[in-house]
């Protein structure tokens, strides 16, 4: 039995999956298995690997090089729980305005993006405004 399987056979009221950075790929894969019975935390996301990794490097070919591709936009296009996503303002590899395009691209209703301002991609999750707000966010009831 998988994880996916064990909630889904449970009786959860409550479930909740965080994913940063790269993680944000699996957490959106499994969001997207779970349907609609979770909420959702994304920490510093992109729409896909493969997007993210062309503005970087894009005189690669670099779809050669990635074996999972990590397509967020399209795992999350049926979400429908409730989903914070929180980006740093000066972040270096995954720029909040890449971050925030793709947030204005999933359209989900009950959603809100967070900015950590001075923040850094490593420094991000260091921010005291940043910890109150996922606190805020997981608080059950």
């Amino acid at each position: 039995m998988n994880v996916n399987d064990f909630i889904l056979d449970s009786d959860f009221s409550d479930v909740l999956i965080v994913g940063r950075s790269l993680g944000t790929g699996p957490a959106s894969y499994h969001s997207s298995l779970l349907n609609g019975k979770n909420d959702l935390i994304l920490i510093s996301p992109f729409s896909s690997l493969l997007s993210l990794v062309r503005k970087h490097y894009p005189i690669y070919p670099v779809s050669l090089l990635l074996k999972k591709n990590f397509d967020n936009l399209g795992f999350l296009k049926n979400f429908s729980g409730k989903l914070l996503i929180i980006s740093a303002e000066n972040d270096e590899i995954i720029s909040r305005n890449y971050s925030y395009e793709f947030f204005e691209k999933l359209g989900i209703e009950d959603s809100e993006f967070f900015i950590g301002y001075g923040e850094e991609h490593n420094s991000l999750m260091l921010n005291d405004l940043v910890l109150d707000k996922v606190r805020d966010f997981s608080r059950v009831g």
